[in-house]
């Protein structure tokens, strides 16, 4: 091999030396044409808002499909072997190709949903471990109602939350109950109902997701209450 990485061969006192390429393969080339058609493919889908859920997760499932990035939503946590049992050493040899390969997808997953979460809403989605995760709190967040998010929710929901975020930064962390306790301080009057019933039935303490499950579907009561009683108005 020479010292510019070129490798030389021969295969016979007068044959000419044939050069082969410091890269073997063209890994690194494909790894930059798989990120840029990635970029590319992400610029195309508009990032999640108040009322484009439905078409922003087909778009998201199709983008992690084509680009082979879905093994983390694919399979579970492999199972890692216990020491001694059968054919331990190719049990483990395959376990830690499948964690690495699902790290790998989870990661990027992770990171891409995050990017195309919009700025007005990014503060009301909590921090997840695993891509499953995530896409199943937002589904729980985003479906049940036809604009996923009542306007009016939206602020008192991501105005409390960025405000959690940010104490726990600065080493203030608010706890969960605090959090879910100023929202529902801030709802608005027609939810004095649903206030009266969570305080006086609700044995164990909703969590921060289960409380805009909740809310959610409040605004879809009160939405069909109010269309009840303007239909009873019109005969």
């Amino acid at each position: 091999m020479e010292a510019d990485g070129r490798v030389v061969r021969r295969d016979g006192p007068n044959a000419q030396p044939r050069l082969r390429l410091p890269f073997g393969h063209l890994g690194p080339f494909r790894s930059d044409f798989n990120a840029a058609m990635l970029l590319t493919q992400m610029g195309k889908i508009d990032k999640l808002k108040e009322n484009n859920y439905p078409s922003w997760r087909k778009d998201i499932d199709m983008m992690f499909t084509l680009m082979d990035l879905d093994f983390a939503l694919l399979t579970d946590k492999p199972t890692e072997p216990v020491a001694r049992e059968a054919q331990y050493d190719n049990k483990m040899m395959q376990y830690n190709i499948e964690k690495r390969k699902r790290d790998i997808s989870n990661t990027k997953c992770l990171k891409i949903i995050r990017h195309l979460i919009d700025d007005s809403i990014e503060g009301s989605i909590p921090e997840c471990a695993t891509t499953k995760e995530l896409l199943k709190k937002l589904k729980t967040q985003f479906t049940g109602s036809s604009k996923a998010y009542a306007s009016a929710l939206v602020d008192d929901f991501t105005n409390t939350s960025t405000t959690a975020k940010l104490n726990k930064y600065l080493g203030k962390d608010s706890p969960e109950d605090f959090v879910v306790h100023m929202i529902m301080k801030s709802l608005p009057k027609e939810y004095e109902t649903f206030d009266v019933h969570y305080n006086t039935t609700i044995k164990d303490r909703w969590t921060f997701d289960q409380l805009m499950a909740q809310c959610l579907q409040e605004e879809e009561r009160l939405k069909s209450h109010k269309g009840d009683s303007l239909n009873y108005a019109s005969h």
